[in-house]
């Protein structure tokens, strides 16, 4: 009889904790809802309308695209002098190939990419990044092989470590280049400071650290850091910026601003036509749906 009691009890003891957890799921869904009315207010915080969010979209869309020669040349350029500066140790010269790196703007567009779903910029982004990659890497290998000095400085040394304090200072660095791509009127909210961001999240030199393993023989231990630090400021600010896009952007209609730009793509990229006529590129648009597009960054971090 004992046992049977026992038993009918156990019901009376469950229902309150399930009561509980019944309360605490509604408490912390009004909580995240009330935070996310808050981050919707965003873009009458910072002022932006309608034209501007058409402007920012249009502009950052324009600083993904596969750039002419003068793009490539400051890739060179300011590859070039980040590799001196880091062999000859001079924190100065460093921080000047970090003014002129213009490697911020397809970053930029591959974290509005993830923000809007807007699949093509973020092909045209990670390619842009990619490529630019490879010749910033190459270009420091051959001028490390021309170059007489082999020898460890500690801003080399310096980026082959990296911890989890550059990945805090690439977050609030990538907030940063994401506000100043913000337009209110037509006018930037903050003036030109996305090289401010490139100095603090330091995107150059460590590129130019794994050139310079690979121009001394394929030191793995050197390039592989380098290019871990490169890979946590990249993904970074890809996750940070496309957090503040999709707050930014929530009130509009993202198809209909991505189709307002199809013509133009259309007339003067000839990329986008080569791609809108694969089926794999269909089938990829279909695929990539708002609720996978965080997957990205999520999986880089």
């Amino acid at each position: 009889m004992a046992t049977k009691k026992a038993k009918k009890t156990e019901p009376a003891t469950q229902q309150p904790e399930e009561s509980e957890k019944r309360d605490l799921a509604q408490e912390l869904e009004r909580a995240s809802g009330r935070l996310h009315s808050i981050f919707v207010q965003l873009p009458q915080f910072l002022g932006v309308k309608r034209s501007d969010v058409l402007l920012m979209h249009s502009q950052i869309d324009d600083g993904a695209r596969i750039k002419s020669l003068p793009y490539w040349m400051f890739i060179i350029s300011s590859c070039g002098i980040a590799t001196l500066g880091l062999i000859i140790n001079s924190p100065a010269v460093i921080i000047g190939a970090m003014l002129v790196s213009p490697l911020m703007a397809p970053i930029i567009g591959l974290g509005m990419s993830v923000a809007i779903s807007d699949v093509y910029l973020g092909f045209k982004s990670v390619l842009n990044v990619v490529v630019s990659f490879l010749v910033a890497v190459l270009t420091a290998a051959a001028i490390t092989y021309i170059v007489p000095i082999n020898e460890l400085t500690p801003e080399i040394l310096s980026r082959t470590s990296p911890t989890f304090l550059d990945l805090f200072i690439a977050l609030f660095c990538g907030l940063v280049a994401a506000l100043s791509s913000v337009r209110s009127d037509g006018e930037a909210i903050m003036g030109s400071v996305a090289p401010g961001a490139a100095i603090g999240v330091a995107l150059m030199p460590p590129i130019c650290v794994v050139g310079y393993g690979l121009g001394t023989g394929f030191n793995m231990a050197i390039m592989w850091g380098s290019f871990l630090l490169f890979v946590t400021n990249l993904s970074a600010i890809v996750m940070v910026s496309s957090v503040f896009y999709y707050f930014v952007y929530e009130g509009y209609n993202i198809q209909k601003l991505i189709r307002l730009l199809v013509s133009r793509r259309e007339k003067t990229e000839p990329l986008f036509r080569l791609l809108g006529r694969q089926s794999w590129w269909i089938q990829l648009n279909e695929l990539i749906t708002s609720s996978k597009r965080f997957l990205f960054p999520v999986l880089l971090l």
